[in-house]
């Protein structure tokens, strides 16, 4: 089966070539992705697998067969070849991914320790209720705009008055 696909490939080659750089474009945002949705799981990789991954790499490299090669340990062999190519893209998957998970590991950090506060307002639940669409209703800009126009009214006129009631509801604005 393999051999007719490289038979194949040898007979088309633009669309071979196409296929390989489109196929290795996949694996690479593949890789980034499982390395982000891993630390988005709490699972951090170590460090130590990009080193994995690099010596892979370099074992598969020094072990790939050479064609009219002299000596037999490096004689041609279709099904080492492929099993060492397979093993270049896995090892290559796995320094992206890690790579990809420590920078996200890192970004973090970076950003939860110098997370700012966030504004709070403080509204009535009948006026927080009342400016409510429904959950049918779809709200459009206008009406949004004017809702948080009237809700930040409300919290400007809260915090001048000092209300510090069981009455109100906090409202997080993200910026």
């Amino acid at each position: 089966m393999m051999q007719n696909i490289s038979l194949w490939a040898l007979l088309n080659p633009i669309k071979s070539r196409t296929i390989l750089v489109f196929a290795n474009l996949a694996l690479l945002f593949i890789s980034i992705w499982m390395g982000i949705h891993f630390f988005s799981h709490d699972i951090y990789l170590p460090k130590y697998l990009i080193n994995a991954g690099i010596v892979l790499f370099f074992t598969a490299w020094m072990l790939y067969p050479v064609r009219r090669s002299r000596y037999r340990f490096w004689k041609f062999n279709y099904a080492r070849q492929k099993t060492l190519d397979f093993v270049i893209v896995c090892s290559g998957m796995l320094m992206i991914m890690t790579a990809s998970n420590r920078d996200a590991h890192a970004a973090y950090r970076e950003v939860s320790s110098q997370a700012n506060a966030v504004p709070v307002m403080l509204l009535s639940k009948e006026r927080m209720a009342s400016e409510m669409p429904d959950k049918g209703e779809k709200m459009s800009w206008r009406k949004f705009k004017k809702s948080m126009r009237g809700q930040y009214q409300a919290y400007v006129k809260a915090k001048k008055s000092g209300s510090n009631s069981e009455n109100t509801v906090a409202v997080v604005f993200l910026y």
